[in-house]
């Protein structure tokens, strides 16, 4: 029986390391596929998802620069504007006492 239980045994350890290799292929075969088909198309995705968001920043810098520019222009205009404003005033004064006098 000595020769029957090791014989046992071998083919038990044999079959434990067949089926341990077939469990370990199927998963490298999963992370394989795992890698390929989910992470590195989300890794592309983030990365253009970056490269997106610096633009918009860009863009964004931009935009508040050209409304500071807007902000700075219609300041001059409304101070021109309430300069005019005031010599019309003041001539609308001028030729109402020419009228009255």
């Amino acid at each position: 029986m000595g020769v029957l239980d090791s014989i046992s045994a071998a083919s038990m350890i044999i079959g434990i390391l067949v089926g341990g290799s077939s469990i370990l292929a199927g998963v490298f075969k999963t992370m394989t596929y795992v890698t390929q088909n989910i992470v590195a198309p989300m890794q592309i995705s983030i990365g253009q998802l970056s490269s997106m968001t610096k633009e918009l920043k860009v863009l964004l810098e931009q935009v508040r620069q050209d409304t500071r520019e807007q902000d700075r222009r219609i300041t001059i205009c409304e101070q021109s504007i309430k300069s005019a404003h005031h010599r019309l005033d003041t001539l609308e004064e001028r030729v109402d006492k020419i009228g009255q006098g």
